[in-house]
């Protein structure tokens, strides 16, 4: 005789598939945090500033010893992380349950490119007019796509080309944006065991003998670094808590201070676990300066100027030491604070005039 299967029952394989799929639900996928990470825009003005500050100890002797390093590593491997780690965090949490591939590229576009070539036109004209040429003899026409594609800084120590704005970590930061929705993937179904490979990675590949230069600026270290941002992203206990402020200001200070003698075994944990120390610090130094709303809305106004201050921040420093070299410490620090006044007044030009362009050219114009 059949067996007749009843509405209302469940079968043996309806219960399976049902198991299945909460086993899925629960081991293989992370529920991710969403919105506006809180005091994430004082990390940006202070790793914009702080990136104006080292590059310009890097061109000043008299500077250099203070300005450039700290007890154990470079100041710019750790301000590099700081905004490693700010693009990560951002782009886990938007995106945390909503993903579509057209308007995450798109924004993403519109984010960086518009304002890179804005900055790029300034400087080409400035360049025209101050020293009558821009274009840089001997180099094949052809390279000019890495300009087109905001990677000119970091192809330019293995193929001379015409960078001319920004600094070698746009173009990390441009391929993390590209691989972010595979890192994103991994951060919902396997968060820690993605961490812990590209942790283990980072010990060794940046110094394997294909690899030159700067092991930091190596592609493996910096999407280590945007990944750990977007993880730190997720966890409210590390962000929004004053055990974390004190922990990682504690680790922060104990690498910023104290020479640690067997730094040098670490590798690139060291600028990495100190850079996230930073990051996590100003995150939450920066929330507990939000709770004053005018002081809200400076950082929030700021923090939008911190791109445009990355782009043209290096250009306007070897524009100032021109005149502002100087053979005495006040004259170097009358310097850096020009540096850092003219930086941040060209972006805030610049940002209006970007604005302007792209409200002319908004769909909404149209109707």
């Amino acid at each position: 005789m059949s067996k007749v299967r009843h509405e209302g029952t469940l079968s043996k394989d309806s219960v399976s598939f049902f198991c299945y799929n909460i086993y899925i639900y629960r081991f293989a996928v992370k529920t991710l945090q969403t919105g506006y990470i809180e005091g994430v825009n004082l990390a940006r003005i202070v790793g914009a500033i702080g990136i104006i500050v080292f590059h310009y100890g890097c061109h000043n002797g008299i500077l250099s010893p203070y300005l450039c390093s700290y007890a154990n590593d470079s100041w710019g491997r750790v301000l590099v992380a700081v905004f490693l780690a700010i693009s990560g965090a951002c782009l886990a949490r938007t995106y945390a349950s909503d993903f579509e591939w057209k308007h995450y590229f798109g924004r993403r576009w519109k984010a960086i490119y518009p304002m890179f070539y804005l900055c790029y036109l300034f400087f080409f004209v400035e360049a025209a007019i101050s020293v009558g040429t821009w274009w840089k003899s001997g180099i094949p026409y052809y390279r000019f796509v890495y300009t087109l594609l905001g990677i000119d800084g970091y192809i330019a120590p293995l193929q001379p080309n015409f960078s001319l704005v920004g600094d070698w970590f746009l173009g990390p930061i441009i391929i993390c944006y590209i691989l972010f929705p595979a890192l994103l993937w991994l951060l919902k179904r396997i968060p820690y065991a993605t961490s812990v490979i590209l942790l283990a990675g980072s010990w060794f590949i940046p110094y394997l003998p294909f690899f030159t230069g700067d092991p930091f600026q190596n592609l493996w270290t910096c999407v280590t670094v945007f990944y750990l941002g977007m993880l730190t992203a997720q966890s409210r206990t590390v962000l929004c808590s004053q055990p974390a402020l004190w922990i990682s200001a504690a680790i922060l200070a104990l690498f910023l201070f104290v020479k640690i003698p067997f730094y040098g075994t670490l590798h690139m944990f060291g600028p990495i676990l100190a850079g996230i120390a930073l990051f996590v610090t100003l995150v939450n130094v920066g929330r507990i300066c939000e709770r004053n709303k005018p002081v809200k809305s400076v950082l929030s106004v700021l923090g939008k100027w911190s791109y445009p201050i990355f782009l043209v921040q290096h250009i306007v420093i070897l524009r100032v030491l021109v005149h502002w070299s100087g053979y005495t410490v006040a004259t170097a620090v009358k310097g850096l604070l020009i540096a850092i006044v003219t930086s941040v007044l060209l972006a805030w030009t610049l940002t209006l005039v970007h604005e302007r362009i792209l409200s002319f050219f908004s769909p909404e114009k149209a109707h």
